[in-house]
């Protein structure tokens, strides 16, 4: 499916008032438990992940789970309840059911993770090395960090992280961690090191930062990209996403293949989208 169809539609992105993508009840609780379904554990009985957050209400906008996180969460776990439960049908391309059912999570990026719970669910997913990356790295991440690493110790899978902020300039080189992955990757046989899965959720809010995350996914070595985005300011956003789409190809996920597992159907509105990305 077009990206362009967001923006096509007559709706405009929502009032300032309902922006904020997710219900003020749920950012004063301190943690979540979130469901993992993965092909593995059997549809019936979900792994069960409890996820800190800094309960300061809205005030702590980096510390707590939005409903973007909970919809990456459940596309994430959607790819893994079966390799053959998403063939494609009259309503979804084929290209969009090879897209959930080949999703390689072995090495993932979450950019902007805020609580971290995209790079979480990635990791009980099975990725082997995760790197998460934030201007703001808050202790309610710092302790789901440290419960994952404890998770991903006895497969000797690797989790780690990296506070910095998006620059506006290329004039400095990328810090290791997101050049190299965890492994700090040299070159072998002459191919540079590619993150398998970027991560993206909800990192469109701030439309005066768009600039500056266009320029880093353009220094990227990246395979696939994933956006959990809700749409907030139309112009801008659709302006990032035609320049994203200058070099990569970017398509608009079917909602009908997402199974929802943490975020109730009713909370999965019109402005609310994944989009899978990769270079061409």
């Amino acid at each position: 499916m077009s990206w362009e169809t967001i923006f096509s539609s007559a709706k405009k992105a929502v009032a300032v008032g309902q922006r904020l993508g997710v219900p003020y009840t749920r950012t004063l609780l301190p943690q979540l438990e979130i469901r993992i379904m993965n092909e593995s554990l059997g549809l019936q009985e979900p792994k069960i992940v409890s996820v800190d957050q800094d309960g300061m209400g809205m005030i702590g906008i980096s510390g707590v789970i939005w409903d973007c996180g909970l919809y990456m969460a459940d596309f994430l776990c959607s790819a893994h309840i079966s390799n053959e439960a998403h063939p494609p049908t009259a309503n979804v391309e084929e290209d969009s059911a090879s897209a959930l059912n080949n999703l390689n999570l072995t090495s993932v990026l979450d950019i902007g993770c805020g609580t971290g719970i995209c790079g979480v669910v990635a990791g009980h997913l099975g990725a082997k090395q995760i790197v998460f990356t934030d201007s703001v790295l808050t202790d309610a991440f710092e302790w789901n960090l440290e419960t994952l690493k404890g998770s991903l110790a006895a497969d000797s899978r690797r989790a780690e992280s990296l506070k910095w902020r998006w620059p506006d300039d290329d004039s400095s080189p990328l810090p290791e961690l997101l050049a190299k992955g965890v492994e700090l990757a040299d070159e072998v046989d002459g191919k540079e090191f590619h993150w398998d899965t970027v991560l993206c959720s909800d990192v469109l809010y701030e439309k005066a930062c768009l600039p500056a995350l266009q320029l880093l996914l353009r220094r990227l070595k990246f395979r696939k990209l994933v956006f959990a985005y809700k749409k907030r300011h139309d112009e801008p956003e659709r302006e990032f996403f035609a320049e994203l789409a200058t070099w990569c190809r970017v398509r608009l996920f079917p909602k009908e293949l997402i199974t929802s597992i943490n975020l109730p159907p009713q909370n999965v509105d019109e402005n609310l989208f994944i989009l899978i990305i990769s270079p061409i």
